[in-house]
């Protein structure tokens, strides 16, 4: 199977990280200027400080999946990480978004082993967000984590084994036609000695 990195389409692997950062910036910059201190992101968007530091989170955490397909478990990693510092200051809804995608590629690339500890690190990490932000909830916010990380790792595996499906049909086919051209030059040469045979005989 050729690496992930090799097959990812670019315009996606740029789109996705670019429309999250516009998209969640744009609605922390909307909170800073009318919006109500309803909850700790919201009080943070209105002091200036406290929006610096939610946009360079954001952005942060948007240009870490700019390598998600190339280093996957190094993106998956530094998301994680992130997620775990927003969630002290309860703002953890601001990376969750990129985490998840972080998770998703991340399943559609690894194996094996490394496939078994990334997935343990994540469900560790948003455990540890869940008990810092939701301690009050933490049952009913922990099982929704993990049957949205649960939905995120299946549907990644579920795309991973199609497309593997689909490599393997291409090289069958692409074998089956080597197979046949090799097999058509093998009867063309064999006509081919038969007829110089055929002449050599009669000139003899």
């Amino acid at each position: 199977m050729k690496p992930q990195s090799a097959q990812a389409n670019k315009v996606t692997v740029l789109a996705v990280p670019l429309v999250i950062a516009v998209v969640e910036c744009a609605a922390m910059l909307w909170e800073h200027a009318i919006g109500a201190p309803a909850d700790t992101m919201y009080t943070f968007a209105k002091d200036p400080l406290g929006l610096a530091l939610l946009l360079a989170m954001t952005i942060a955490s948007s240009a870490i999946l700019l390598v998600r397909y190339w280093l996957p478990a190094v993106a998956l990693a530094l998301e994680a990480v992130l997620l775990i510092v927003a969630s002290y200051w309860r703002l953890d809804s601001i990376v969750m978004i990129q985490t998840l995608v972080a998770c998703y590629a991340f399943a559609r690339t690894a194996r094996g082993r490394g496939l078994c500890v990334g997935g343990i690190g994540m469900m560790l990490s948003m455990t540890a967000s869940a008990i810092m932000v939701h301690p009050d909830v933490l049952a009913t916010e922990w099982v929704s984590r993990v049957v949205t990380l649960a939905a995120v790792g299946g549907g990644a595996l579920a795309v991973r084994g199609r497309q593997q499906a689909k490599e393997a049909e291409h090289k069958a086919a692409e074998e089956c036609r080597r197979a046949a051209e090799l097999a058509f030059q093998r009867d063309a040469a064999i006509r081919r000695s038969r007829t110089d045979r055929v002449r050599w005989s009669g000139e003899r």
